[in-house]
């Protein structure tokens, strides 16, 4: 790919297709079943100074500092298969999916149980998003979720703390300097399919 400036990645993509889950489960045990199911070999990564030139962090794995969870950049600003049932049974911990399209325009923010229950949250701008494609295609309106005021909001009560990452493609990973404490560890292929 060549290189781009992301604005943001998690909270917003800039309009680029994103698929990132979160595990609550420690990040070594996140980080080998992630190599396992998306058939990946990782490597440490590195922290660097900001420069002018910047990847998207797809195949990289998190850990979130003071927070449980674990995050994995799967996928952004391209689409990457990933049989999730099949790493979430693995884990058998609670799992947060965070997916976008952009030519649907449509956001999905799943929280998912070992028990196989899923609640999907929709705040307002979702709503509208999906109940416009709906209505062009005939469907009936959005219904089954639980409302929430925004996604930044889910992922406070969850304890999972937003974070701006990027990659310069060779292993070196920054997040904003004010951000840097709310990250760990990281863990990247340099093997994206499709990269």
């Amino acid at each position: 790919m060549q290189p781009r400036t992301y604005l943001k990645h998690l909270s917003d993509f800039g309009g680029f297709d994103w698929f990132v889950l979160f595990f609550e489960a420690d990040f070594d045990e996140v980080a080998a079943a992630y190599e396992s199911v998306a058939k990946l070999s990782l490597e440490d990564g590195r922290w660097i100074e900001p420069s002018a030139s910047l990847f998207d962090p797809s195949g990289t794995v998190v850990e979130l500092a003071d927070s449980p969870w674990s995050a994995i950049f799967h996928s952004v600003g391209r689409d990457l298969p990933l049989d999730v049932g099949k790493f979430m049974a693995e884990l058998n911990s609670r799992v947060v999916t965070y997916e976008a399209n952009d030519t649907a325009g449509v956001v999905e923010l799943k929280l998912h149980l070992p028990d196989g229950t899923t609640t999907r949250y929709m705040d307002a701008t979702d709503v509208d998003a999906e109940n416009e494609l709906n209505d062009d295609i005939g469907m009936p309106p959005v219904s089954g979720y639980k409302s929430n005021a925004s996604h930044s909001e889910f992922f406070r009560e969850m304890v999972i703390p937003e974070v701006n990452l990027y990659c310069d493609g060779q292993g070196g990973f920054v997040v904003p300097r004010e951000q840097r404490s709310s990250v760990g560890r990281v863990r990247f292929s340099k093997t994206i399919p499709g990269g």
